[in-house]
């Protein structure tokens, strides 16, 4: 697969998933989930002990709000880490559909995606509930259907996770499979010919929806509660 480049935007050096966090402080804003989930590597995924010095025991007592809810936010990321494992760990069983076109929105880090129609039919038959996909979907962007997580690890160009943020909704105006995503890097966009003259194929593989996640998250947010009290 080629890269589709626009604009030549460079990219800063990624962290880990424990800087991500650890390095935020009460003077800067609250951080993004999606951008948080984005910006972990497979190495932080599958790293057990990436949140280890974060999670502690919930105590009984708290001295203020602002402990209490800084208690559950490691904790909620460490679940939230696990269940993607655990999605990367089945991925041989995941329902793969081929990606039909896909490309960059104009002065947006955005993509526009589209699916195959007969693909998702197909697998849909099967699969209806894992095949399904919504706005909060994180899924799996790459150019071969791995048979397990090492097949990932041992080609990491070869996949992008990304977060599916509109589309794919009945009563708007775009067809139900047409979505706009965001994504953990530069999509290597499917444009790239094969040896044979075929075009290279781009799939993609729902892991999880983390809606729930990011609604707790929110409410983790203690600037955010002292604004709206009504999300106590």
């Amino acid at each position: 697969m080629t890269r589709r480049r626009r604009g030549g935007r460079g990219r800063a050096p990624r962290r880990n998933a424990e800087e991500e966090w650890s390095g935020k402080n009460a003077d800067e804003d609250w951080p993004n989930l999606v951008d948080m989930v984005l910006s972990w590597s497979l190495e932080d995924i599958m790293d057990e002990d990436v949140f280890k010095n974060k999670v502690k025991r919930i105590p009984f007592k708290f001295n203020n709000i602002e402990s209490y809810l800084g208690s559950y936010t490691s904790p909620l990321l460490e679940e939230l880490r696990a269940e993607m494992l655990s999605s990367l760990e089945s991925i041989s069983t995941l329902s793969f559909v081929k990606v039909s076109w896909i490309e960059q929105k104009k002065y947006s880090e955005a993509y526009d995606i589209a699916f195959e129609a007969d693909s998702l039919n197909t697998e849909s038959r099967n699969k209806p509930e894992s095949n399904r996909r919504s706005v909060g979907d994180i899924i799996i962007l790459s150019d071969v259907k791995p048979e397990n997580i090492s097949d990932i690890a041992q080609n990491v160009r070869s996949y992008c996770i990304a977060f599916i943020t509109d589309g794919g909704d009945e009563d708007d105006d775009s067809p139900p499979a047409m979505y706009v995503i965001k994504a953990s890097g530069q999509i290597e966009v499917a444009d790239e010919i094969s040896q044979d003259g075929k075009r290279r194929p781009l799939f993609a593989a729902h892991l999880l929806n983390i809606v729930t996640y990011i609604r707790i998250w929110r409410c983790l947010d203690y600037t955010t509660l002292r604004r709206n009290q009504n999300l106590i």
